[in-house]
């Protein structure tokens, strides 16, 4: 794993990478990982001046997901039904309280029965509609911003994604976005 989050975080030496991946080596406690994630995105927005979706949530099986860097898709393809998982833009799009409210009951029904779950019922959970992309400009640069601080919460402002993507957001700063 050091060896790819060195390479993501375009660093010559991992102890240049940043702090998340030490704080999750330490703990198995998602909740303390999910609020450094959540601490680190916020530290960005400030330091940046971008907003960003502050009621982003990451729940279990996504922090697994980072956690692990299991980040592909395994195969040059990615299904739209998996999008919403591990680093992916559309696991930053704005979701409403409701959306939130839900997340949030998923987690807490995986915890309960973790362990106790015939395949079939562990497989009726993964299911349901995939995340909606980002549906006006608004929503659109906020998704972005969030996309862009998560990069940076995972592999430090020497990545070359985390530079385009931030590159990407800044343009919509630009007047040329706004003319008719």
């Amino acid at each position: 794993h050091l060896v790819a989050i060195q390479g993501w975080s375009n660093v010559k030496t991992i102890n240049l990478a940043l702090y998340i991946w030490v704080s999750w080596g330490l703990t198995n406690d998602n909740n303390r990982n999910r609020r450094d994630l959540k601490a680190m995105i916020i530290e960005w927005s400030e330091g940046e001046r971008f907003e960003i979706d502050e009621g982003i949530h990451f729940g279990d099986k996504q922090l697994d997901i980072l956690i692990s860097l299991d980040m592909g898709f395994g195969d040059e393809t990615a299904l739209f039904i998996n999008c919403g998982c591990g680093n992916s833009i559309v696991a930053c799009t704005q979701r409403d309280k409701s959306e939130m409210a839900a997340a949030r009951a998923m987690d807490a029904v995986e915890a309960a029965t973790e362990g106790t779950r015939t395949y079939s019922e562990a497989l009726a959970l993964t299911k349901g509609a995939p995340r909606a992309p980002p549906s006006n400009f608004g929503d659109l640069k906020l998704c972005i911003a969030t996309f862009a601080a998560l990069q940076y919460a995972l592999f430090t402002a020497k990545c070359l994604f985390y530079r385009n993507v931030v590159r990407i957001r800044r343009m919509f700063k630009n007047k040329q976005c706004f003319k008719k």
